[in-house]
């Protein structure tokens, strides 16, 4: 992972706790997708706010961060069905397989080398018919040029380039776009992927 990614997200966390409301991604992949009762993998969680909504929707929900911080404060609040745990989401061991992997604005957070790792992975991590969730900001984004910002890592991610790093992997894709009003935020509406891939 990026050393930058994780000082960013103790700094960032410790301000923004206990915010309830999910993604627009997350209520999204719950209507279309989720099943109640299934096992959820979720990676670079945050400050938890959906996993929180996942498990509050049937879901046994792991979700991975790398910010000790964050998921020692998460764990303190004992929410059922969810287990916090903090690690690289990059090392981690297939010994567990889910239903779903879920990725909201963390894959645009490392870097290439452990995005393929990662996407190597992914296939030992589902069991079968699983499926991969994936929202990241694309590389349409007119604000490129914050990609080495001030702040932390951002790397786009090109809408092509990782359908097809999905499909070598052993992964279908089932649902992919690129569009803008996905993840609008205050005056930002940044141009976002959305790929929902199943293991083949």
């Amino acid at each position: 992972m990026i050393n930058d990614t994780k000082a960013y997200g103790e700094s960032f966390y410790a301000k923004h706790r206990l915010n309830n409301a999910p993604s627009s991604f997350a209520v999204y992949v719950v209507g279309k997708y989720l099943k109640k009762g299934s096992e959820l993998l979720e990676l670079g969680c945050g400050n938890g706010r959906d996993s929180v909504y996942f498990s509050s929707k049937g879901m046994q929900v792991t979700a991975v961060d790398q910010v000790q911080e964050e998921i020692d404060f998460l764990n303190d609040l004992n929410y059922e069905n969810v287990e916090f745990i903090s690690k690289d989401f990059t090392e981690l061991e297939s010994n567990k397989k889910y239903d779903y992997i879920y990725s909201r604005f963390s894959l645009h957070a490392i870097d290439r080398e452990s995005e393929q790792k990662l996407l190597l992975l992914l296939p030992s991590l589902l069991l079968r018919n699983g499926l991969f969730l994936l929202e990241a900001r694309s590389k349409k984004d007119i604000s490129i040029k914050k990609e080495f910002g001030n702040d932390h890592y951002r790397r786009y991610i090109d809408f092509i380039e990782i359908q097809e790093q999905l499909t070598s992997n052993n992964m279908k894709i089932i649902m992919a776009k690129e569009e803008r009003g996905l993840a609008k935020y205050k005056k930002e509406d940044p141009w976002i992927i959305r790929i929902i891939a199943v293991r083949a």
